[in-house]
């Protein structure tokens, strides 16, 4: 099962993401303790990765460029992912016109 992993601070948005992405049959891990993601994110080892860049306390770019870094088969998608799109059959979920694979690690797009 592909792991999703939601870093999103807003917790409505945070709760309906993961609902539809268990309701598409993906393993969504929402983060809610904001601090030390990147080890939880080495720990969790997600295939992609859906990254609010407006978080408390942090720089969201400077984030994901860590996460980038110390996870660099996984994908870090920074866009927001409101209207994101899940295709199961084809094993792509696609947001504001990036398409991302879920079926394989691919490396993080620049």
């Amino acid at each position: 099962m592909q792991k999703i992993m939601i870093i999103e601070d807003d917790k409505a948005v945070r709760e309906e993401l993961s609902l539809l992405l268990e309701n598409e049959g993906y393993h969504p891990i929402p983060v809610t303790a904001f601090h030390n993601i990147t080890q939880q994110s080495a720990r969790e080892m997600p295939d992609l990765i859906l990254l609010d860049l407006g978080l408390p306390e942090q720089n969201g770019l400077s984030l994901c460029a860590d996460l980038r870094r110390s996870s660099p088969k996984t994908t870090v998608d920074s866009s927001e992912y409101y209207g994101l799109k899940l295709h199961p059959a084809k094993g792509t979920a696609t947001a504001n016109g990036h398409t991302t694979e879920l079926k394989r690690n691919v490396l993080p797009y620049a």
